[in-house]
C-alpha cells in the first residue's frame, strides 16, 4: 500500500481537482507572493482540497536576516532558471513568525513551530 500521493499541481489552478489529502505541503512558495494573497489562496484550495494540515518549508525573516536587509517587504531578486544561466526577477520576501501567527489565526488551525533558524522555518498548521 502506498503511504504517499505526490500531486503536482500549479496551485492557481487546481479547481479541477477534488480531492483527500492528509497533508498539503508548501515549500518555498509562500515567499514568493504577499501573504494576504497566501491566505486567499489556501481559503480557495479549501473548497475543492480536504486536507489536515499544511506543512511549511520556507524562508525564514530571523534576526540574521533582519541585520542584513532593511526590511522584509516583497522585492525583486535576480536568479538564475536554468543551466543555460539565464536570470529572471522574482518577487521574493522572507516568511515572519507573525505571519505564520497569522495564518494560523485566518485559517483556524494550531501552529507548531518545528524549526526556526537564521535561514529557514519547518512550521506545521493542524484543523
Amino acid at each position: 500500500e502506498k503511504k504517499i500521493r505526490i500531486l503536482n499541481v500549479d496551485a492557481f489552478q487546481f479547481d479541477y481537482l477534488n480531492v483527500n489529502v492528509e497533508t498539503l505541503f508548501f515549500g518555498f512558495f509562500m515567499s514568493h507572493f504577499n501573504f494576504s494573497s497566501i491566505i486567499n489562496l489556501i481559503k480557495t484550495i479549501s473548497k475543492n482540497v480536504d486536507f489536515n494540515r499544511i506543512l511549511i518549508l520556507d524562508s525564514f525573516w530571523s534576526d540574521y536576516r533582519k541585520n542584513k536587509f532593511i526590511d522584509n517587504g516583497l522585492k525583486l531578486q535576480r536568479r538564475i532558471i536554468n543551466e543555460n544561466g539565464d536570470i529572471t526577477e522574482i518577487p521574493k520576501r522572507f516568511i515572519s513568525l507573525e505571519d505564520l501567527q497569522e495564518l494560523s489565526f485566518a485559517l483556524k488551525m494550531k501552529l507548531e513551530t518545528k524549526y526556526l533558524d537564521e535561514y529557514w522555518c519547518f512550521a506545521l498548521l493542524t484543523k
